[in-house]
């Protein structure tokens, strides 16, 4: 029975999720506050934020090469948007309740980047960032080739079908949002640049030039 205790503690660790994650190891740091140096409390912020950032948006952990996530794409479900915002707000927590003056000037400064990006980011959680995942610049139209792209070469043929199996359920997911977006009336802008108006009314063919080119041949304008 002794034998199966760590096992078991270890199995429901592994099935935890990257927020619930975060969470524990916040609350061990607001627990620690006065027991332990400041300068740890912050580096074990740090240290859980990127465990949890690297989890929660793997297509940010393949831009960066950590291996482990190249399979999973980031949840856009109401009830994980949700979750992200709480987690900023208890980030926050933990910093302020970290004493800035008892850091070396270089954690001072580490301290105020960290700062500034969670205030920031806690203030666009104000806004439905959520509704606008897919727009005429950006989306799942480009994100999985791009993906794909993305991911190293000796995990590719293992990941793939993975990524692309998942990719149906965050097609979905998207899609979700996308009505969401409409039943909020949030529309994207559908003004047209002059140039672009005029190319789409002359079926699409780009009208001459003339500015002058380079010459292939000298590198000199013509």
């Amino acid at each position: 029975m002794k034998q199966l205790i760590p096992f078991v503690f270890a199995l429901s660790l592994h099935a935890a999720s990257p927020t619930d994650v975060f969470n524990k190891t916040c609350d061990a740091l607001l627990d620690q506050k006065g027991k332990v140096p400041e300068a740890k409390r912050l580096h074990a912020l740090f240290d859980a934020d990127w465990k949890y950032s690297m989890s929660e948006f793997p297509e940010s952990a393949t831009w960066r090469g950590v291996t482990g996530q190249n399979h999973r794409w980031t949840d856009y479900s109401l009830e994980s948007v949700a979750k992200r915002k709480q987690v900023t707000r208890t980030a926050l927590a933990v910093l302020k309740s970290i004493n800035r003056t008892k850091l070396t000037p270089a954690d001072q400064l580490n301290f105020d980047l960290f700062l500034r990006g969670q205030s920031v980011a806690d203030a666009g959680n104000q806004f439905s960032s959520h509704l606008l995942l897919v727009s005429q610049m950006d989306g799942i139209q480009r994100s999985v080739a791009s993906m794909l792209r993305m991911m190293p070469a000796p995990t590719l043929r293992h990941s793939t079908g993975a990524k692309l199996h998942r990719a149906q359920r965050h097609h979905r997911v998207l899609s979700a949002r996308l009505h969401d977006r409409r039943a909020a009336g949030i529309f994207l802008c559908q003004h047209l640049q002059p140039r672009r108006a005029a190319e789409m009314g002359n079926g699409g063919a780009h009208p001459p030039r003339s500015r002058a080119r380079p010459s292939l041949a000298t590198g000199h304008r013509r």
